[in-house]
């Protein structure tokens, strides 16, 4: 053996002894290591996880923002925004599921703030509801840290530095927005005390948003406020990475469930629903009957729309009748307005079995955990949307909130979800014309 080949054996074997001490430290000295080095490769902002520098390298290849990479023990934290706008709770929910995702991207704690009730709830209740009643605080924070109000009151002196907003270019668009904007944060300081940046801080130009968006990365207390361009995930997010964002979002879908309260109602519920079998649940969402129980629209409009859909209730029970048969299914939990009555009488023409919040209202008088939530317009949607998401198939109204909420749970479990369209009804319309269909990226939603 020559002396050089001699010298290159002694260094492969200190590169090799090297390598293993450097493992043997990570691996087992430091435990720790291992943990945080695997979820930052699954997601860059799992719990305990610092933000990933190739992360960075991509989003600023996506986009013209830079991030700022936070390695240091500085705890960060993102307040939702959009709770307490017009719109019904689940319309919020969507701001909560989008926070809840930037945080986790951003590896940000979230603020656990409370969330409006619906405008026409006449529950004997407080206008807002905490957040911890809504969801299951413990199953999210699998994903993100998160934080209640009063200690973010404490942690940020009871100010918000920034926001992530979107420019709208539009003045009656951008003028919209910052009336949203300006109605919401009002709601907020007056409940909470936490101040925030005035309506100037919506952008009117792209340029703008990069500054205003790039401020809110650099800064410890910031708040999100959710627009139509976050909410959709076919528009670009101007912060999470599109090739990141599916999976955030179905991880967010996976671990955003309700409250124990609700989730416990549902457990002492299951021999009463359908009877104990196993079941399709069916959001009914007549957008028509909505509109025209209000006389918000005149009357032989409303005659004319709501004839059509009750002439077309043969063709949508038997398209009901065929889903249940190819799942195998011999019951269907509707969930409805009171309104729409009639939606009953429609399928128990054909369907024998049928299941719905009246028998819960038998059994409230014998559970007060149940009576609780009944009793409170809230709490019984989200026991209602709980009991949808136990059903084996579920069908939503493809413009409601409500719906896309439950089928966006099913999705992420990759469970069989179908979408109802062309019961909405508006006066432009002649006939009402429903459809069903399974996976199909073109249908509206909401």
């Amino acid at each position: 053996m020559t002396l050089l080949h001699k010298i290159r054996v002694g260094l492969s074997g200190l590169l090799f002894i090297g390598f293993i001490g450097v493992v043997y430290v990570a691996y087992v000295v430091l435990p720790s290591t291992r943990a945080n080095f695997a979820s930052v490769m699954l997601f860059p902002n799992r719990r305990g996880a610092t933000h990933v520098f190739g992360l960075q390298k991509l989003e600023r290849n996506q986009s013209k923002i830079s991030q700022t990479s936070h390695t240091g023990s500085e705890q960060r934290f993102l307040f939702p925004l959009g709770l307490s706008m017009s719109g019904g709770p689940n319309y919020h929910y969507k701001h909560v599921k989008v926070a809840c995702q930037h945080a986790m991207y951003l590896n940000r704690t979230l603020v656990l703030a409370p969330i409006s009730r619906h405008k026409e709830d006449h529950s004997d209740t407080h206008a807002a509801v905490s957040f911890n009643s809504t969801f299951d605080v413990t199953k999210l924070s699998d994903i993100v840290t998160t934080i209640s109000t009063d200690e973010f009151s404490q942690e940020c002196n009871n100010n918000v530095d920034a926001v992530f907003v979107r420019a709208y270019e539009s003045p009656p668009v951008l003028k919209r927005y910052r009336s949203f904007y300006e109605t919401d944060t009002d709601s907020v300081t007056e409940l909470l005390g936490v101040k925030f940046p005035g309506v100037s801080i919506i952008p009117k130009t792209t340029k703008e948003e990069q500054s205003i968006i790039e401020s809110a990365l650099n800064s410890k207390c910031s708040a999100i406020l959710i627009t139509f361009s976050f909410e959709k995930s076919r528009i670009k997010d101007p912060v999470i990475p599109s090739n990141l964002k599916p999976n955030i979002a179905s991880s967010v879908d996976r671990h955003l469930k309700r409250a124990p309260s609700v989730t416990h109602a549902a457990d002492a519920l299951r021999s009463v629903v359908c009877d104990g079998q196993p079941y399709l649940a069916l959001h009914w969402r007549n957008k028509t009957g909505e509109q025209c129980s209000s006389d918000k629209w005149d009357k032989s409009t409303c005659q004319q729309l709501l004839s059509s859909l009750t002439a077309a209730g043969d063709t949508f029970t038997n398209n009901i009748v065929r889903i249940m048969s190819k799942h195998q299914l011999s019951c269907v939990y509707v969930a409805y307005l009171p309104y729409s009555q009639e939606i009953i009488e429609i399928l128990s023409r054909k369907i024998d079995h049928i299941s719905t919040a009246s028998d819960i209202m038998n059994v409230k008088s014998t559970n007060e955990e149940i009576a609780s939530l009944v009793d409170d317009d809230y709490m019984f949607s989200l026991l209602e949307q709980e009991i949808c998401y136990r059903g084996e198939v579920f069908i939503g109204s493809a413009w409601s909130n409500w719906a896309d909420f439950v089928a966006s749970e099913f999705e992420a479990e990759k469970r069989p979800v179908y979408y109802l369209y062309g019961v909405r009804g508006s006066k432009t319309d002649d006939v009402a014309n429903i459809t069903i269909t399974q996976d199909n990226s073109e249908i509206p939603r909401p």
